[in-house]
């Protein structure tokens, strides 16, 4: 009965426009099918209302229409269907996506490869490139993860905030290098593109609130050394003046130095 609810859930997604506001969303992309021939016509601009739909935070970018039909005239297979809605969730909903290439993995490996992935809060998905590619070509922000699904491809999605697991991209990058079978080829975190490089120096930085407290002492201190400035100057006037009062502020003993010093000249 799962199985069966979850094709409905996704022939319910794929035929049906999403909407935002009671607006529906922009199209990203339309199709054009005969029984002879597909073709595809990319219609895909940048309005202001699309520009302001993916500056909001925790809505996805814009879903393009599937093709209700297979090059060939043909239904897609219900499973063809759900697998197209979960790579999209996945990929969509999850702040920290790793894409990597699998190579023989077996299926104890895999078992204890998820244990261990969920243990940090993340998912291990092993993805059909055809479908998936569907997916990143259909996508406005993530279309440049398209030449990294090459070959036996998974996907590592995590939802977990900082809060929760400063540590998590750290992680999550140490799992996946001490397997010999998994290769790290990029993926994504927020909406940001990350390669391989990327996302090595990001698992090599401190907790955001490290960072945040970092940069408030930074501020203080600058703050700080300025009124410590401020106030030396001040100081300092103080100390000089008190020190001419001290010399030479009483009138008899400036007369008296005066003539003395005359005298001397004499």
């Amino acid at each position: 009965m799962g199985v069966f609810y979850a094709v409905l859930y996704g022939f319910k997604c794929v035929f049906q426009q999403k909407t935002f506001n009671s607006a529906p969303l922009p199209v990203i992309r339309s199709y054009s099918t005969t029984s002879s021939q597909s073709t595809s016509i990319k219609t895909f601009k940048l309005t202001p209302s699309s520009l302001e739909i993916l500056t909001l935070k925790n809505i996805p970018p814009p879903k393009a229409p599937q093709k209700k039909k297979t090059k060939h005239g043909n239904d897609f297979n219900s499973l063809a269907v759900y697998l197209y809605n979960l790579y999209y969730t996945q990929l969509h909903f999850n702040r920290l996506v790793f894409i990597a290439q699998h190579n023989n993995l077996n299926v104890q490996e895999q078992i204890l490869l998820r244990r261990e992935l969920k243990q940090k809060g993340a998912v291990l998905t092993a993805v059909r490139g055809s479908i998936f590619g569907a997916v990143i070509r259909q996508s406005i922000l993530y279309s440049n993860l398209l030449p990294l699904i090459v070959g036996p491809t998974c996907m590592i999605g995590s939802n977990v905030t900082d809060e929760e697991n400063p540590r998590l991209v750290a992680d999550i990058f140490n799992i996946i290098n001490k397997n010999k079978k998994l290769v790290l080829v990029g993926g994504k975190m927020d909406r940001s593109l990350l390669n391989l490089e990327e996302f090595q120096n990001v698992a090599k930085l401190p907790g955001l609130k490290h960072l945040q407290s970092e940069l408030i002492g930074l501020l203080n201190s600058s703050g700080s050394r300025v009124v410590e400035l401020l106030n030396q100057n001040s100081q300092s006037l103080v100390f000089t003046l008190d020190t001419y009062k001290d010399n030479f502020g009483d009138g008899g003993k400036f007369c008296e130095k005066k003539e003395m010093i005359k005298s001397f000249e004499k």
